[in-house]
C-alpha cells in the first residue's frame, strides 16, 4: 500500500509538470479507481477499527516455556519484548547474539516466535537469557507478538506484579543483523531520555515515523501509563500493508498525539543524515547503500537483513561487518 501510494505521488508530480495540476489529478484519480485502491484503503480501515479489536493476542499462543531469568524488577527493571520468525524453525545465530547482548545489558526478555515449530533444542539456546519463551500463530506479525507477550504477562500474577514495577520497555525483532558495536552507549542515551520513545532509525517516507524494528519507551513514558495505552492501541492485523499504515506509521502518530517526543539515532529529518540520503536518492535510512554508511559511521549498531549484505553466520557477532 505504501509503495503504491508513493508511486501515485510520483506519477502526479511528473504529470503535473507536463500537463498541469488539474489534468494530473484527473489522470491519477483514474489510475487509482481502475486499480480499486480506494477499496483496499477501506478494507484496511474496516479491519483496524471494526474487526481487529475483537481478536485476542493470547488466543494465538500455542505454547509458553519459562526461562532461567526471573521476572524480578529489582534486578532487571528493563523489559524486552522480542519478536522472531524463522522459516526453518530455528534460532538464528544473529538472534541468539542479540538476545545475549540484551541480557548482558540488563533486560528481562520475553521471546516470541511465529515459526512453525519451536523445538526443545532451539529453546535451550535461549533459556539462559530469557524469562519467557512463547510460540504462537502468525497473526499480526511483530506487533502481534509484542502484544501477545505483553498480554500474557498481564494474565499472570507474577507478570502483572513485574509490569507494575517495570521502568523501561524495548520492542525489538530479528529483522536486523548485529549488534556490530557495543550496545552500552546507545542504551545509556535512551535511558537518559525518560520522556521519549527512541528508535534506531526514523524515516520520512509518507510521513515521519520511527521504524518499528527497535522502539524504546522511556521511564516516564512507562510510568505515565502511555506504554500500556500504546499496547491497547496495537491490534492484530493480517496484512503487512495494514501493519505499516496503522501500526508502524500510525503508532508514531499515536505517540506524538499523546505528547511523546520521538527520537532516533539515525533521523532522516536531521540535515547530516538527509545529506547522505540525497546522495543516493533515498528517504529511508535503512536502505543501502545509505544504511551501510550509517553503520560504518557508528550511528547504529544494526543493519537490516532486507539489504542482504551479510550472511547470518558472519553477522552474529559484534565484529566490524566491513572487514568480514
Amino acid at each position: 500500500m505504501l509503495r503504491r501510494l508513493r508511486y501515485y505521488i510520483r506519477q502526479f508530480i511528473q504529470l503535473a509538470r507536463q500537463q498541469g495540476g488539474r489534468a494530473a489529478f484527473a489522470k491519477v484519480l483514474e489510475m487509482v479507481w481502475r486499480r480499486r485502491l480506494f477499496l483496499q484503503f477501506a478494507s484496511e480501515w474496516m479491519e483496524f477499527h471494526l474487526i481487529a479489536p475483537r481478536r485476542s493476542a493470547l488466543a494465538t499462543v500455542r505454547a509458553v516455556t519459562v526461562g532461567a531469568v526471573p521476572l524480578d524488577a529489582a534486578t532487571r527493571p528493563h523489559l524486552l519484548l522480542y519478536s522472531s520468525f524463522d522459516p526453518r524453525s530455528r534460532v538464528g545465530e544473529h538472534v541468539q547474539a542479540q538476545v545475549q547482548a540484551y541480557h548482558a545489558a540488563g533486560f528481562c526478555t520475553v521471546f516470541t516466535t511465529t515459526s512453525d515449530e519451536l523445538p526443545p533444542a532451539e529453546l535451550e539456546k535461549l533459556a539462559p537469557y530469557c524469562a519467557v519463551m512463547m510460540h504462537r500463530r502468525n497473526i499480526g506479525i511483530d506487533f502481534g507478538s509484542w502484544k501477545a507477550g505483553y498480554d500474557w504477562l498481564h494474565s499472570t500474577a507474577d507478570g502483572t506484579a513485574y509490569l507494575d514495577k517495570v521502568e523501561t520497555v524495548l520492542l525489538a525483532n530479528d529483522s536486523c543483523y548485529g549488534p556490530f558495536a557495543d550496545l552500552a552507549p546507545f542504551i545509556a542515551t535512551m535511558r537518559d531520555a525518560p520522556n521519549a520513545v527512541y528508535g534506531m532509525t526514523r524515516s520520512l517516507e509518507i510521513s515521519p515515523y520511527l521504524q518499528s524494528y527497535f522502539l524504546h519507551f522511556g521511564r516516564n513514558v512507562v510510568a505515565r501509563g502511555l506504554f500500556a495505552r500504546y499496547m491497547r492501541y496495537v491490534r492484530l492485523l493480517r496484512t503487512k500493508l495494514g501493519v505499516g499504515r496503522f501500526l508502524e506509521i500510525g503508532g508514531s502518530t499515536f505517540l506524538e498525539a499523546h505528547g511523546v517526543p520521538l527520537r532516533a539515532f539515525v533521523d532522516a529529518a536531521d540535515e547530516p543524515v538527509r545529506t547522505i540520503l540525497r546522495q543516493y536518492d533515498l528517504t529511508d535510512p535503512i536502505r543501502d547503500p545509505a544504511g551501510r554508511v550509517f553503520l560504518e559511521m557508528g550511528l547504529t549498531p544494526f543493519h537490516k537483513r532486507s539489504n542482504d549484505l551479510f550472511a547470518p553466520s558472519g553477522a552474529s557477532t559484534c565484529a566490524d561487518p566491513v572487514s568480514q
